[in-house]
C-alpha cells in the first residue's frame, strides 16, 4: 500500500483566538476540515502532525489523512487494497499511523470484519486481529516504541468491548482494564496508558469504585506495572483519551447540561478520584455543544473534534496554549 500525497482543495482553515475556555489556560485554535464534509481529528504527535478522517461529503466517499500542522498540509491516506473502508486514529512521532480497516468476509454475521491497522511512513502496512476478537479489532494509539493500544469485541454477552496493548514485534496482546465497555487509547513513551470504562453493579466485571446509582462511565490510568486508577470529573461520565510523558491526561466529559466538554488534568494517585472543576482545565471550543479532546502533546497542544450544535457538521481542531 502507498500513501497518496496530495494538496486537498476546499479546506476550511480558520484561526480563532481566546475562544476555548479553560480554568487557568487559554488557547488559540485552528479549525480543520473541508467545508463540504464532517471531519474527526484524533491523535497528535510531538511534531504537531494529526491523524483523522472525513466523511459525509456528497462529492466523494471521504478519506483518511494526516495533517502537518506547521506546513498546513493534508496528506491523504490511500485505502488499504481490498478494504471496504480505511480509518486512522493514532499517530506516532515518526508518523506511524494506526487505525482499522473493514474487510469483506462472507462468513461473518454481517458479511464483514474489522481488523487493526499499522501503517508506516513508507506506506507499508500490517493488519492484525486479537485472537479473542469476534469480528472486530481496532487500534487507537501508538507510542514511540511501537506499542499499540486498542479495543476488540467479544462473545461475552456482558462485555461489549475489551481493551489491549499490542506489541507487533512479539505479536503479544496484553488485555487490560476489564469492564462492560473498555477503550484503551493514549499511550506515552513510558508505556502508561489511559482510556475509558463502563461499570454496572448489576452485571459485567466488578466496579472498583462503586457509585450510588450502580452505574459509572469513568476515565482510567494504567501504570507500567499494571496498577490502574479510575477517575471522573465530579462524578459525570468521563473519558480519558491521551497522556503526556509527564503525566497530564486529556479527554472529555458529559456536563450536567448534556454538553460535552474537554479537560486537561493531573491525578493524585488515589484509586478512585473525583476531580472538581477547580482541579482541571475545562476546555470548550467557543460555545460548541460538543468538544471532544482526543490528543495532547508534551507542550500542551490539544487535538480533537467539535460540533457547534446538533444540526452542524463535525470539524477538527488544534488548540495551542497562549
Amino acid at each position: 500500500m502507498k500513501i497518496k500525497y496530495s494538496g486537498l482543495a476546499a479546506i476550511c482553515l480558520g484561526i480563532f483566538s481566546g475562544q476555548i475556555h479553560a480554568q487557568d489556560q487559554t488557547y488559540t485554535f485552528e479549525s480543520i476540515g473541508p467545508e463540504t464534509a464532517s471531519t474527526q481529528v484524533f491523535g497528535i504527535n510531538e511534531r504537531g502532525n494529526l491523524a483523522g478522517n472525513t466523511f459525509g461529503d456528497p462529492n466523494n466517499d471521504g478519506f483518511s489523512f494526516y495533517y502537518r500542522y506547521k506546513k498546513k498540509k493534508f496528506t491523504e491516506v490511500g485505502p488499504v487494497p481490498d478494504a471496504l473502508s480505511t480509518s486512522v486514529v493514532g499517530i506516532s512521532n515518526s508518523n506511524m499511523l494506526v487505525g482499522n480497516v473493514v474487510l469483506e468476509d462472507p462468513g461473518a454475521p454481517l458479511g464483514q470484519t474489522t481488523s487493526g491497522l499499522i501503517l508506516d511512513k513508507k506506506g507499508d502496512f500490517l493488519l492484525f486481529d486479537h485472537p479473542d476478537a469476534v469480528g472486530s479489532t481496532q487500534a487507537r494509539s501508538v507510542n514511540a516504541k511501537g506499542f499499540v493500544t486498542g479495543m476488540r469485541n467479544s462473545d461475552d454477552p456482558e462485555v461489549n468491548s475489551s481493551a489491549f496493548i499490542y506489541d507487533p514485534v512479539t505479536e503479544i496482546f496484553t488485555d487490560i482494564v476489564p469492564s462492560i465497555s473498555t477503550i484503551a487509547q493514549g499511550i506515552n513513551s513510558k508505556g502508561e496508558v489511559v482510556g475509558s470504562a463502563v461499570f454496572s453493579d448489576f452485571f459485567g466485571p466488578a466496579n472498583p469504585c462503586p457509585t450510588p446509582s450502580g452505574f459509572a462511565q469513568v476515565g482510567w490510568f494504567r501504570a507500567v506495572d499494571g496498577a490502574v486508577t479510575y477517575f471522573t470529573v465530579e462524578g459525570l461520565g468521563t473519558r480519558a483519551r491521551d497522556i503526556t510523558d509527564p503525566g497530564k491526561i486529556a479527554g472529555w466529559f458529559v456536563d450536567t447540561d448534556s454538553t460535552v466538554k474537554g479537560f486537561v488534568a493531573e491525578l493524585d494517585g488515589s484509586q478512585c478520584q473525583s476531580l472538581s472543576r477547580d482541579e482541571i482545565d475545562v476546555v470548550q471550543f467557543a460555545d460548541a455543544e460538543v468538544t471532544y479532546v482526543q490528543g495532547i502533546t508534551n507542550s500542551g497542544v490539544l487535538s480533537g473534534t467539535y460540533q457547534e450544535n446538533s444540526g452542524s457538521s463535525l470539524a477538527g481542531f488544534v488548540a495551542t496554549p497562549d
